[in-house]
């Protein structure tokens, strides 16, 4: 459930890169990562419902 507050998105920033906002499941999510993958200190694992990368693919896509 979300809180009215809550809106995970995905935001394009003027550099070109994204910005995710999404659910922070870096304590959990760190030790399920497949071995070729990793999690820097300084970075976290961010969930992001399919709705929602369903819906920006197409403008991440044409950008």
């Amino acid at each position: 459930m979300l809180l009215p507050s809550a809106c995970p998105n995905i935001f394009e920033l003027n550099t070109g890169d994204y910005l995710a906002v999404g659910r922070d499941v870096t304590a959990y999510m760190r030790r399920l990562l497949p071995v070729d993958a990793g999690c820097a200190e300084d970075e976290a694992i961010v969930l992001l419902p399919q709705r929602v990368v369903v819906l920006a693919a197409p403008e991440i896509l044409a950008a």
